[in-house]
């Protein structure tokens, strides 16, 4: 069946308008071009139809020439107040064509200011947009927006403080002005560091240019705040790694995996270019050691954190072939907590009787690089107040989790291997079936159902039965009603803990630092502020790769931990004495003494929860017998 009669014929009116509807799309400058073109075209027909007609009037008994009517008429085009003369000069006829071309002039210069504008505001609104291109090198990129971006920007900003220019450039699939304004309203000062924002997918190989990766001294890819985040993330370090602009060079990249399942993958995919945190060992693992000993979550914060003290590697020039238990006087404002040996393996808490090699690195803590300096005069130290008793013995614990969510299994796990035999754990849970928990010689674990922000749900299950009590987060509500119903159980917990006189501890993990402050008042002993933590040690690895094998040894069951110990095992309490006899004692014990914590001040915010780390050792300190002191311990 024929349809010619059916199609549209294609006039020239039709191709005239596509061609011009095509040379419009190209944007405001070739309208402009146009513009003018035409303009000047019907000026310049005007003029020579002027001249042509004799109606331009004479000048001295002359009829003006061709070049000179047509710069009177682009005067008129230009300026309409020359129209004023004309009637002076000539007839009716002249005026009524200097009078076009003048109209002519006043729809040019509109159409044009119009063209313009629209041009500027366009250019303005995609500025605001964030869609032009990051022009920096040896910045940092952040990849994707997550309730992780304000405590990694801060540590950021903090680590930026002594560089005369830093930059952070962010790509998110935000609106550029939202999340402008929602870091400046977490993060009002941002010190020396620039902090840029654009507008774009990271999966989006044109939307990843926009902030330069290939010159980039760092790339961190957050994790969405959505279900499966792993895969997401994979997908953008594999976006980064394979991209065919990308450089050279190996990139640096630091990401969060919260599957353990999923490590293996996102490896394959990032190669030796990327380092991954596991979200949910971490904190399982700092939660398990915090609820048997309270203020350890504030030594890993200090630690991991960009203010206060934190920690480098130096070389052993200063101290070369001294042992390490030498060296570890030799620095009257740092402490030395291990080595890297001539290996490249790290080695917290070596044989004091280790003799330090030219390949050898030294593992401290400090304040800033300028307190690593060795000093010849050392601290005193008092013997006599050293004690030699053994440390109280281990006991059977038992534990009581109220609540549940993903880390609670690593968590299970974790205690397993902290605790003596015949040690028991109870999971109390809102959950429709039990959680799939592993078997352990060690530890009994049962599980029961029961809302843990009920009170008689609590008062039935006699938390005073227990050694250690952790309140976990619940991952099925959003961060702020989680802290809420966290904050509900802890409350009753701490009229029950004060009515039975109970002694147990309390160890709460917090989605949102801000609440930490509000959570106080439940006077729970500890808090795992689980998202600041895993920031820190994203920024902490994004500015110095070579830290990776020391945190990886440190969170490690194997090797030296830490660990918050009676001080009265250690020197006598009541008596004024340097912390170097603190840390000779220690040392005697094959422990490494970093700090302590005065129990005095365990809910002062101000004064870091009596948390003291890397103080001098020539300070005096008189201790009660609830301190404790900060080791490094095999």
């Amino acid at each position: 069946m024929r349809v010619d009669h059916l199609m549209r014929r294609v006039t020239l009116a039709d191709r005239i308008r596509y061609r011009f509807d095509s040379q419009v799309a190209r944007g405001p400058s070739v309208l402009v071009v146009w513009l003018i073109a035409f303009a000047l075209a019907l000026v310049l027909l005007l003029g020579l139809l002027i001249v042509a007609t004799g109606l331009a009037p004479a000048q001295d008994n002359k009829v003006p020439e061709v070049p000179q009517q047509l710069w009177t008429s682009f005067l008129h085009f230009i300026d309409n107040g020359n129209i004023s003369n004309d009637a002076l000069s000539g007839g009716w006829r002249y005026v009524v064509a200097m009078l076009m071309i003048t109209l002519i002039g006043i729809l040019f210069s509109g159409a044009l200011t119009g063209i313009i504008t629209n041009g500027i505001a366009a250019r303005l609104d995609a500025m605001r947009k964030g869609r032009s291109f990051v022009v920096e090198r040896n910045h940092t990129v952040i990849l994707g927006w997550s309730s992780q971006i304000v405590p990694v920007l801060e540590e950021l900003v903090r680590a930026n403080v002594g560089q005369a220019r830093a930059c952070i450039a962010i790509l998110a699939d935000r609106d550029k002005v939202e999340m402008e304004d929602a870091i400046h309203a977490k993060l009002p000062a941002t010190s020396r560091t620039l902090i840029v924002c654009r507008s774009g997918n990271p999966l989006d190989l044109t939307d990843l240019e926009l902030v330069n990766p290939h010159f980039a001294r760092s790339i961190i890819v957050l994790s969405p705040d959505e279900p499966a985040p792993d895969a997401t993330v994979i997908s953008v370090v594999l976006a980064i790694t394979n991209n065919p602009h990308r450089r050279q060079e190996q990139h640096h990249i630091v990401a969060v995996i919260h599957d353990p399942h999923n490590l293996e993958a996102a490896t394959l995919v990032g190669r030796e270019e990327a380092e991954f945190v596991l979200a949910g060992q971490l904190i399982s693992k700092i939660t398990a050691q915090t609820c048997r000993q309270s203020g350890l979550s504030v030594v890993y914060a200090e630690l991991l954190s960009f203010a206060g003290n934190e920690l480098y590697r130096s070389s052993v020039s200063d101290v070369l072939g001294q042992t390490f238990g030498e060296a570890v006087f030799a620095f009257p404002r740092a402490c030395v907590i291990g080595l890297i040996d001539v290996r490249g393996a790290v080695r917290l808490n070596p044989p004091a009787a280790c003799v330090l090699e030219p390949a050898m690195q030294l593992i401290l803590i400090a304040s800033d690089e300028r307190a690593i300096a060795v000093s010849t005069a050392h601290a005193a130290v008092n013997a006599s107040l050293i004690v030699h008793s053994d440390l109280p013995g281990a006991t059977p614990e038992s534990t009581l989790i109220l609540g549940w969510n993903a880390r609670g299994s690593t968590i299970v796990e974790e205690l397993a291997g902290y605790v003596m035999l015949g040690s028991s754990v109870t999971i109390v849970a809102d959950l429709e079936s039990p959680p799939e928990l592993p078997a352990d010689w060690r530890q009994s674990v049962t599980y029961q159902r029961g809302d843990t922000s009920d009170r008689r749900t609590l008062t039935a299950l006699e938390p005073q039965r227990f050694d250690h009590v952790v309140v976990l987060a619940s991952q099925t509500l959003s961060p702020r009603l989680a802290d809420a119903a966290t904050l509900v159980t802890l409350l009753h917990l701490r009229e029950l803990k004060a009515r039975l006189t109970a002694k147990f501890s309390i160890v709460s993990e917090m989605l949102d630092a801000r609440n930490r402050e509000l959570a106080e008042v439940t006077q729970a002993d500890d808090f795992i502020v689980s998202e600041r933590l895993v920031s820190l040690v994203v920024a902490q690895l994004s500015q110095d790769p070579g830290r990776a094998e020391i945190l990886k040894t440190l969170f490690s069951s194997s090797g030296g931990e830490l660990y918050l110990r009676p001080v009265s095992s250690y020197v006598m309490t009541g008596q004024a004495l340097t912390f170097a006899t603190l840390l000779e004692a220690a040392l005697a014990r094959g422990e490494l003494a970093i700090g302590y914590r005065v129990a005095a001040c365990g809910r002062e915010a101000a004064r870091n929860y009596g948390v003291v780390l890397n103080p001098d050792k020539g300070s005096l300190v008189t201790f009660e017998p609830e301190d404790k002191v900060v080791v490094v311990a095999d």
